[in-house]
């Protein structure tokens, strides 16, 4: 039986300017409320990875994407993923591959398509939080399967192994009908609502869940009326938010207003400041709020018209798996091999010459423009030279908590 609680509330916001690195905190007393809806990552310290702040040489990915399947149950105008038949790595397959990492990855994220139409989404992840000792694996879904999804968590849960954690991010593009129109599903907002409430009721302290907004063109002029009913009425305390990416089903969508996501970021870093929303209960959550700072004003920079030439660890320190064990730096850059029997060693991949060759290359103009927000984690919490901006941001960060 999955332990169960309810959930709290938040108050509106106050407009920030986001050019200021660092603003003097507000005094805001806002408390934690007991067994807080957020994100917790593991403690970078306890898995040694301090040290690849400086030593950019890894193993294995510390940070892992998983595209578990290619098939979906939505059809998004700004995926990037097209849905459709191929082979894909069985659950014995991923068992061999999360023995390969050897407790060396800190993260995984499982995502698609949809990865809750595997019937073996759960062993997967469990193979990754028992077999390769991965401290966190999270779900990235759209909600639209609620009851696999919630056998997924009945059973991870009941099994996940002591000091790891397992977390759904949950995906909202608008409000009721808009959220069906942008999905392409009568009903999905519904699901998605019905999903919500079920991770809203699990108090497992190894559990954890959060809502990704995805912006879009279509969905950018409706971005505050979601943000709010999220954060006032639907009581979400982690909200993190995606810009379109890649080349995405209807290519329009990339082009989003920076000032509809101007707008909607102020009141977001707003929220975070003042502790009402972002990683609580973790003495390095003051550091992932700012690193999500840092990401999204990037991210708005470059909507704007910037470039930065700021350095990735993609092919570094994190990777992408696709269906199929195709194994890429990221999600935008080709692949440097597959995953092969009989081991399906990522490891010795990790290490291959086209994987080094790859480090060595000149990366593409394109990369300086990119908004990946799940890359750019691991791209500012190692890069030493943002080190200061990092901790002066976090100093600021969430002073009522």
């Amino acid at each position: 039986m999955l332990q169960r609680k309810s959930a709290s509330c938040v108050v509106n916001p106050p407009k920030l300017a986001l050019d200021e690195e660092c603003v003097a905190a507000e005094d805001m007393r806002a408390k934690p409320r007991r067994g807080e809806e957020t994100l917790s990552p593991p403690d970078i310290q306890t898995l040694g990875l301090a040290g690849r702040m400086f030593r950019k040489s890894a193993p294995v990915p510390i940070y892992l994407i998983h595209f578990v399947t290619f098939a979906c149950v939505a059809r998004c105008p700004h995926c990037f993923v097209s849905d459709r038949p191929g082979a894909v790595l069985g659950l014995e397959a991923v068992e061999r591959l999360a023995r390969s990492l050897r407790g060396q990855t800190w993260s995984v994220m499982l995502t698609g398509g949809e990865p809750t139409v595997r019937p073996d989404l759960a062993d997967i992840a469990l193979a990754y939080l028992k077999l390769g000792q991965t401290r966190y694996v999270q779900v990235a879904t759209n909600g639209l399967l609620p009851e696999a999804l919630g056998r997924t968590c009945e059973t991870v849960l009941s099994r996940v192994p002591p000091g790891a954690t397992f977390s759904v991010a949950l995906s909202l593009d608008g409000v009721g009908p808009e959220h069906d129109r942008l999905r392409g599903v009568a009903g999905a907002w519904d699901k998605a609502m019905e999903t919500l409430t079920f991770l809203k009721s699990i108090t497992d302290p190894r559990f954890r869940y959060l809502v990704n907004i995805t912006v879009s063109a279509a969905s950018a002029p409706g971005l505050k009326e979601l943000y709010r009913t999220v954060v006032d009425d639907l009581k979400v305390r982690n909200v993190t938010f995606t810009l379109t990416r890649g080349r995405p089903r209807d290519p329009d969508q990339l082009e989003v207003s920076p000032a509809f996501l101007r707008a909607f970021l102020e009141g977001w870093e707003a929220d975070l400041r003042r502790g009402r929303l972002g990683y609580r209960g973790l003495h390095l959550g003051r550091l992932i709020d700012a690193q999500n700072v840092i990401t999204r004003r990037r991210g708005l920079a470059i909507l704007e018209g910037r470039s930065f030439s700021w350095p990735c660890y993609a092919g570094t320190l994190a990777g992408v798996i696709w269906p199929d064990g195709r194994v890429s730096p990221c999600e935008a850059l080709p692949d440097f091999g597959s995953l092969t029997e009989p081991d399906l060693d990522l490891a010795r991949l990790w290490r291959s010459e086209a994987a080094g060759a790859f480090r060595r290359s000149r990366r593409p103009e394109a990369c300086r423009r990119c908004t990946h927000e799940c890359f750019w984690l691991v791209n500012v919490l190692f890069n030493p030279r943002l080190l200061p901006r990092l901790a002066c941001l976090a100093a600021r960060m969430g002073v009522g908590r």
